[in-house]
């Protein structure tokens, strides 16, 4: 089963990913902010992406959550969310930008998507 560590501070929007996700028959990880994720990471690196909202609390952002987890696990992809415009370019390969709002269908193709994409590593 494909592993995907859902890193996302606002409550109702990470309970709504949570079970799309699972629904999907994926086995979903929740964290609240990047340095909680960074705490899982350090424990479990069987992942197979990272779901991370861009803008959160604490001392990572997810975009340096997103470069700290490649790091850490080659080959594993990376799904950005946010709600403002923001972007770096280019995103590498194995990696996506989905603007909130979004319907949770889209995040499911997002990340079927990112799935399929073969890992450089």
């Amino acid at each position: 089963m494909l592993r995907i560590l859902l890193v996302e501070d606002e409550f109702l929007v990470r309970q709504l990913a949570f079970e799309e996700l699972c629904e999907a028959g994926y086995c979903v990880v929740e964290a609240e902010s990047g340095d909680a994720a960074a705490g899982i990471l350090q424990d479990d690196r069987a992942f197979d992406l990272v779901c991370t909202d861009i803008r959160m609390p604490g001392t990572r952002d997810g975009w340096q959550l997103g470069a700290e987890a490649r790091s850490m696990i080659p080959g594993i992809k990376v799904l950005y969310v946010s709600g403002y415009c923001e972007t770096r370019q280019p995103l590498d390969q194995g990696e996506a930008l989905l603007a909130k709002p979004f319907r949770l269908a889209a995040m499911l193709a997002a990340v079927e998507s990112l799935l399929s994409v073969p890992s450089a590593a």
